[in-house]
């Protein structure tokens, strides 16, 4: 597996052990945004960035004669494909999170246990997998 750079993002309004006070975002080419442009960005819940994505799209396909219209629309694909994690950050930065690492690992799950031990966490502060959010045993 490959390693990748993960930027750590905390939501400061948030408690420390509530879900969703950390997120992680890769840094690189996103193949997923690249692919599915519009219904990426959806799915993020990016709705600014979604709109003007297939309003370019539309645009382009209207404007363009078909080849060239073709090859823009690869164009963008690509840069979007390029850019898509930048404007998670942006979107999470609106959010009132802020970024607070930047972490290199296997995947997100050991980034962002990196992260907690480089807070200073103990074992005791990471719910176990066998334990509630509160860290009693579940019954």
């Amino acid at each position: 597996m490959a390693i990748g750079v993960y930027t750590v993002h905390v939501n400061m309004d948030a408690e420390p052990d509530a879900d969703g006070a950390i997120k992680l975002v890769r840094e690189g080419f996103n193949f997923w945004a690249f692919l599915l442009g519009t219904f990426w960005a959806l799915y993020h819940r990016l709705w600014v960035v979604a709109g003007v994505y297939l309003g370019v799209s539309v645009a382009m396909g209207m404007l363009l004669p078909p080849v060239p219209a073709n090859i823009m629309q690869l164009a963008v694909a690509i840069l979007f494909g390029l850019e898509a994690q930048d404007f998670r950050r942006a979107a999470l930065t609106l959010k009132g999170y802020e970024e607070q690492a930047v972490i290199v690992a296997h995947d997100s799950l050991e980034a962002e246990m990196r992260f907690l031990q480089q807070q200073g966490a103990t074992s005791s502060t990471i719910p176990d997998a066998g334990q509630d959010s509160l860290g009693s045993g579940i019954a």
